[in-house]
């Protein structure tokens, strides 16, 4: 568990690096979006994408084959509750991204 832990806290953003990159102009507006409206980051993401840099960097590291554990804790990072988790673990159960 440690190392899972470990590892999913060194990706959990991974999907900010993956729409910044391949949709630089578009992402550059969604975070001057969050920063005038004062708005969380997901749903800024959520509303221009479909998808969030959550479920985007869950995603990308499942196809690389990473274990569940690294999958859902990545995918899950920013609503744990919603998991539905309900005991101490990286992660929660596997969430196939919706975008």
């Amino acid at each position: 568990m440690q190392e899972d832990s470990f590892s999913a806290g060194l990706l959990h953003d991974i999907g900010k690096l993956i729409l910044a990159d391949t949709m630089a102009d578009k992402y550059k507006e969604v975070i001057k979006r969050v920063r005038a409206e004062e708005i969380s980051l997901i749903l800024a993401e959520r509303e221009s994408f479909e998808c969030t840099h959550a479920e985007v960097g869950a995603y990308l590291v499942g196809i690389w084959g990473l274990p569940p554990s690294i999958v859902e804790t990545i995918a899950w990072h920013h609503v744990p509750s919603t998991s539905g988790a309900r005991s101490f673990t990286p992660s929660p159960r596997y969430m196939r991204p919706t975008c």
